[in-house]
């Protein structure tokens, strides 16, 4: 008497290792061995940043960042106008207090074509330091700034 007949169940798998077109045996596994920062730490490093920034004198605060008109080429005139010297090479990071804001969405609107220019848009929430470090200038609303101030202050939610 045969063990197996010839019918599909004594093949196995259409998809096994040994068939062609078949899987591997042991093939490379996608694992992320990335660790997370813990959030004092993330808080630690902004409130690092901004300091920094602030003790080289790099920080502004204004009252608003509402663009003087809908162009382009007006908030680009307004940049200049706070450089130190006009041959300084700036690149800027503007913090606005919320991006829901129609302030702040035709402030986005209006620098979206300076972003080659190194002009960079935030609400204070998206706040970071990778972009505090990387701009050499930082234009703050005090709006943001109280907000931000708020944010650093308050206690770590666990949970």
């Amino acid at each position: 008497m045969e063990a197996e007949g010839d019918g599909p169940g004594a093949g196995g798998l259409d998809s096994g290792a040994p068939l062609a077109g078949g899987g591997t045996t042991f093939g490379p596994r996608t694992r992320s061995h990335a660790h997370g920062l813990q959030k004092k730490v993330r808080r630690l490093g902004l409130k690092v940043a901004l300091s920094a920034r602030a003790a080289e004198r790099r920080v502004t605060f204004v009252e608003s960042l509402a663009p003087p008109s809908d162009k382009t080429r007006d908030m680009a005139a307004w940049l200049e106008a706070w450089k130190e010297t006009p041959e300084e090479r700036t690149s800027w990071l503007l913090v606005d207090a919320c991006k829901d804001a129609a302030e702040g969405e035709a402030l986005r609107r209006v620098c979206g074509n300076l972003r080659a220019q190194g002009v960079e848009v935030l609400p204070q929430r998206g706040l970071n330091v990778y972009s505090l470090l990387r701009r050499d200038r930082v234009l703050i609303t005090r709006a943001a700034a109280e907000a931000l101030a708020e944010r650093l202050a308050a206690p770590i939610r666990r949970f």
